[in-house]
């Protein structure tokens, strides 16, 4: 296999990664990791489960990343040969050291480029679950205020006598079930 063949497979690989790697974040927003951790703050579902359902679904993206990474070292060997017969056909046998000096640069720079692609998806990822998780903190704040407002008026108005509660979500009520927060990735509910 040819050196630009061995590359342009190496870069079909690289699309495929990036996909997947989009796959894996488009599910941390989606609207059932919402749904599910609201049901373990209300108490109608185990944390544990919740948590087991949606890491269960970045786990199974593990065996693909695994492969991508067998496929591209395959790639990447199979480019060092093609590289290393190469060099020796153009500089002689003479110039072996000024080879193997570069051979090492290169390797350090392919590292360096892999590790800077990993914390970039790395910081990407941790960027958007905590701009999701501020909003579902301050749509949960929100909601607690509004049941103990809508608490101590109950309590009250059963001890004072006074007048009758106004419904949830009526108008001059603190709490207004239609607003729930959204989601500034796109997805909806």
């Amino acid at each position: 296999m040819s050196i630009q063949t061995a590359i342009e497979k190496l870069n079909e690989i690289k699309r495929e990664r990036e996909a997947l790697i989009g796959q894996m974040t488009s599910g941390l927003e989606s609207a059932s990791l919402r749904k599910d951790l609201f049901s373990v703050y209300q108490g109608n579902m185990d944390k544990q489960t919740a948590f087991d359902t949606h890491l269960g679904k970045l786990t199974s993206f593990s065996g693909a990343v695994e492969e991508q990474q067998i496929k591209s070292s395959e790639q990447l060997s199979l480019i060092e040969t093609n590289m290393t017969s190469f060099n020796q056909l153009q500089s002689g046998s003479g110039e072996s050291e000024k080879v193997e000096f570069f051979k090492s640069i290169d390797e350090g720079l392919k590292l360096y480029y892999e590790n800077m692609n990993l914390l970039s998806n790395g910081a990407k990822f941790y960027k958007q679950m905590h701009t999701y998780l501020t909003s579902l903190h301050l749509y949960i704040n929100d909601f607690v205020t509004s049941r103990k407002v809508e608490k101590d008026d109950i309590i009250n108005q059963l001890s004072g006598g006074g007048q009758a509660p106004a419904a949830p979500g009526a108008p001059g009520t603190p709490y207004n079930p239609s607003f729930i927060p959204q989601n500034p990735y796109g997805g909806g509910y």
